[in-house]
């Protein structure tokens, strides 16, 4: 389990062209985990919390895969 004390979040303007609004919303996310310098974007939502979610799962798993390669 990833302690939430251990995450930078950053969001931003999504990548996307094209649309009524897109670059009016910051829904893209970006989350680091510091002890492990892992990081992971997601874009791919127009929502920022189903973004932040997807991220986290996305994390969660590389963290997993990461210790359990060490």
């Amino acid at each position: 389990m990833i302690k939430p004390e251990d995450l930078e979040v950053s969001t931003y303007p999504p990548y996307k062209t094209g649309g009524q609004h897109v670059g009016l919303t910051h829904s893209g996310v970006l989350i680091v985990h510091q002890p492990t310098g892992l990081g992971v974007v997601s874009v791919s939502e127009r929502s920022q919390y189903r973004n932040r979610e997807r991220a986290l799962v996305m994390l969660e798993i590389l963290v997993e895969l990461e210790s359990t390669n060490e």
